[in-house]
């Protein structure tokens, strides 16, 4: 389950930062193209992984699985750990691919647009962070147990969907 997590969230950094690269296109892709890249890269993280380890690749929903008791304080620990390390390894391997002239300072960064003040940021971060959360327990609900082929469609949805009304407020 550790390795699932960090192989899993090194690809998350990987691929979907790889799919941020503007200057790869001519002309540049539409802004919304990192909310594609980074939904439809968790598509293929959660139907790869997600029956080892659950594929939560976000301490967010590490802490919501502790919580509601699918995961043990231990286990959440161990999970977080391999997220941070996998996206240490993602991002470090797509620093080492890229040329040097794509990955700038503050690339795939969230990071808050001028016109937003930090605290408009912290709270923006929380709404989308808690609308995954309610989308992340709604799937844990056992209502829901007849119905997991459509649980990596649901996810890459939720986050194309919150990325796409976030992506205009930040740069990425």
């Amino acid at each position: 389950m550790f390795m699932a997590e960090l192989i899993g969230t090194a690809i998350l950094l990987l691929l979907g930062c790889m799919g941020c690269i503007p200057e790869v296109d001519n002309p540049p892709a539409m802004h919304h193209m990192s909310s594609f890249s980074f939904g439809f890269v968790i598509l293929l993280i959660i139907q790869g992984f997600g029956h080892i380890s659950g594929a939560h690749l976000n301490p967010a929903v590490t802490i919501a699985a502790v919580l509601n008791n699918i995961l043990t304080p231990k286990m959440g620990i161990v999970y977080v750990v391999a997220q941070f390390l996998g996206a240490l390894f993602g991002f470090a391997i797509l620093k080492e691919l890229m040329p040097k002239d794509y990955v700038k300072p503050g690339f795939c960064m969230t990071l808050p647009h001028s016109l937003i003040s930090h605290q408009q940021a912290l709270i923006i971060e929380t709404l989308i962070t808690t609308i995954l959360i309610m989308v992340v327990c709604a799937v844990w609900d056992k209502r829901n147990t007849d119905k997991p082929d459509s649980v990596p469609l649901r996810f890459a949805f939720i986050v194309v969907a919150i990325s796409m009304v976030a992506v205009s407020l930040i740069i990425t």
